[in-house]
């Protein structure tokens, strides 16, 4: 089964729209050319009453500044290959926050179609949650001066004044020579670090950042300059996943207190605009958020999450309906294997609304004689045994042991369980104990690596049919 990187678990009250929408294969005459175009409406549907700021953004920092005419029209042209950040904003109104991925070999524009919300509160609705800028840490040079040799202090304060002037080369130079006399002095690392992120250097900006922290434990300006280097990584991912099958994709990142009512006003909205043609929404919701009444507002041609209860009977019926992406990945590997699984008896461990039943449901369509176990399940290590095919869904790390694998069986880890691993790190494991389970199963799916990227490609799946499907 496939390897790669396993996608990320879903943040408690971490509220997020993700809107999939088809590129189209031409443009209209009336919109406007460019590597990155935009064309920007109010709420009823109306031209905006005044021309609109634009900002591009590349790793925190103003690559462009343009403003659109009163169509709401803008675009950007000649663009480097890259991931932008582009922020729309009008007073009065909430501002929009995108990403898009530029490819300027690939002669394709992009093209940003935008609804803008009345902000009555005056509060910035739509702002990125994650870190948009990276600092060196506040160092107190006195302090150096007492662990590190004169020469290493020289060249950083070297470094730092060329920086000032804005000779980041010659900064460079400086701070690499003072790793070389001394490679803990971590105040360098940062601020290489800092150059690498702005540069757009992500892998080196890490590895920095990763060393700041490893020698001095205590810069917590080091720890939010290492989140900023992931968070601005994870967003260039899924842009380019996206964009790489001919889609493009932006969200609507809420706060934590945001209302029910305005929250299903938003869901109302993209259900009417003929140019969205998939909604997530990222579960779990906060607490004043009832998360059925919200996925039961989407509408059911655009649920690309397969959670409406018309897809869920739709699956449940065999006939026909968006399925949920995991139960499809997770078959789509099971086919991999064994095309025909026809009188295999299968054992699902989690009986969830997301993935335990309707993979039941999948595997009834394969002729599969299916068992849902679950907490109240009496001995559950022999209903496992019995398992040719076994699906883990139950969220507890390594519960499922090897010695309760029958022999030859094909097992889908679905469980994305962080653990502690010493030394104060955490890594990611599944619900099946891995390496005890490798040499008895026939197939096993790794954590991460197996089912988390099918999920995303499933997702990604699951837009193109809704949009084929919306077109006739």
């Amino acid at each position: 089964m496939g390897k790669g990187e396993a996608s990320s678990g879903r943040n408690p009250f971490g509220l997020r729209l993700l809107i999939l929408l088809l590129l189209a294969g031409t443009l209209h005459a009336q919109e406007p050319q460019g590597n990155i175009a935009g064309l920007v409406r109010l709420q009823d549907g109306s031209f905006p009453t005044e021309r609109l700021r634009v900002t591009l953004e590349s790793h925190g920092s103003v690559v462009d500044v343009t403003f659109s005419d009163l169509e709401g029209r803008f675009s950007f042209n000649s663009l480097l290959p890259n991931a932008y950040s582009v922020v729309i904003e009008m007073e009065g109104y909430e501002p929009v926050h995108l990403t898009v991925v530029v490819n300027p070999a690939t002669s394709q524009t992009n093209i940003i179609r935008v609804i803008l919300r009345a902000n009555s509160s005056g509060r910035p609705r739509g702002a990125p949650e994650g870190p948009t800028g990276a600092s060196p840490d506040i160092v107190d040079v006195s302090e150096l001066k007492k662990k590190f040799p004169p020469g290493v202090i020289k060249e950083f304060e070297a470094g730092n004044k060329a920086e000032q002037h804005g000779d980041l080369e010659t900064a460079t130079t400086h701070y690499l020579a003072a790793i070389r006399e001394a490679p803990d002095f971590y105040p360098a690392h940062n601020n290489l670090g800092v150059r690498h992120l702005r540069k757009g250097e992500l892998k080196a900006a890490e590895f920095e950042f990763r060393r700041v922290i490893e020698l001095n434990s205590n810069g917590a300006q080091a720890y939010f300059n290492l989140g900023n280097v992931l968070y601005i990584t994870k967003q260039h991912e899924e842009a380019k996943q996206t964009l790489e099958a001919g889609m493009a994709s932006f969200e609507y990142r809420l706060p934590t207190d945001v209302t029910q009512a305005e929250l299903l006003a938003l869901v109302a909205t993209l259900n009417n605009d003929d140019a969205v043609d998939g909604i997530l929404v990222q579960l779990p919701l906060p607490p004043q958020i009832d998360a059925e009444k919200v996925l039961r507002s989407i509408n059911p041609a655009k649920d690309v999450d397969g959670f409406h209860p018309v897809n869920v009977g739709l699956v449940a019926t065999g006939s026909g309906g968006i399925v949920p992406c995991t139960p499809l990945g997770g078959m789509i590997l099971l086919k991999s294997v064994r095309a025909d699984l026809s009188g295999l008896n299968a054992v699902i461990v989690g009986r969830s609304n997301i993935v335990g039943k309707p993979m039941c449901q999948l595997l009834l369509k394969e002729n599969c004689t299916v068992t849902i176990a679950h907490s109240k399940s009496r001995d559950l290590p022999a209903l496992v045994r019995t398992a040719d095919i076994l699906v883990a869904a139950v969220g507890r790390p390594a519960m499922i042991r090897g010695d309760w694998i029958k022999p030859g069986a094909i097992v889908i880890d679905v469980g994305i369980n962080r653990v502690a691993d010493g030394a104060g790190k955490t890594r990611l494991v599944g619900d099946v104990a891995f390496a005890e389970a490798l040499d008895i199963a026939e197939a096993i799916t790794p954590v991460p690596g197996g089912v988390g990227p099918m999920t995303i490609a499933c997702l990604l799946g699951n837009s193109v049919d809704a949009a084929v499907a919306r077109r006739g």
